[in-house]
């Protein structure tokens, strides 16, 4: 696995090779975990994205969740784009939700701050968002209920298994090198704009609400 890091203003250009060193195909499960925590803007933040769909995890996830265990959550939908109000900080839950797109790219936005993070990839390689929430849930190991954590996540597939227990896991070819292109960006909005879509650059379209 290969990455290269390059800041440009306020978008962070990611790019990033996996190489199969092997002469047969191989199964892969590849994502990115960009984090956000509640110094940031995370504190009661909504995500936008393309959602056709979005369910949470099919097993019970945490001891409190705000969405219970494989059920369909309603994203909100207007113009095309899907919007998620994420937990407040003082839910005292975690969550791990999935969500298939039609495009590669979402908008993180907390209503009391007037920064925008967004991340662009592509959709071919990576079809599903995850989005996991830890809001000071009670529990142990790593985070004691002492933090508030939202990573909004491409990824190969879902849910969260093991390798071999994938249906269709992503493979890459023997020999073969996949190469991917991303964006993290942020950017200052007003607080009555949201996302609807971002390009290649990082750039977001915005409308207002």
């Amino acid at each position: 696995m290969q990455k290269t890091f390059k800041v440009d203003g306020g978008v962070l250009q990611i790019a990033a090779s996996v190489t199969n060193l092997a002469e047969q195909d191989l199964p892969v499960h590849w994502g990115f975990h960009p984090a956000f925590n509640t110094q940031t803007v995370a504190r009661a933040a909504t995500v936008y994205g393309p959602f056709e769909s979005l369910r949470s995890h099919p097993e019970q996830f945490a001891p409190s969740q705000q969405h219970a265990a494989g059920a369909a959550v309603d994203a909100f939908a207007a113009a095309g784009v899907g919007r998620l109000d994420l937990a407040p900080p003082g839910s005292h839950s975690a969550d791990l939700l999935y969500a298939k797109v039609s495009a590669g790219w979402f908008g993180l936005k907390s209503a009391d701050s007037d920064l925008l993070v967004t991340m662009t990839w592509p959709k071919e390689v990576f079809p599903e968002l995850w989005i996991w929430e830890e809001s000071y849930a009670p529990g142990g190991y790593p985070w004691w209920g002492s933090e508030h954590i939202v990573a909004v996540e491409p990824h190969t597939t879902s849910p969260f298994a093991p390798l071999n227990a994938e249906p269709d896991p992503f493979r890459v070819a023997g020999g073969e090198t996949v190469h991917v292109d991303l964006t993290l960006a942020v950017q200052r909005v007003r607080s009555n704009q949201v996302p609807l879509g971002v390009d290649a650059s990082g750039q977001a379209q915005l409308g207002d609400v």
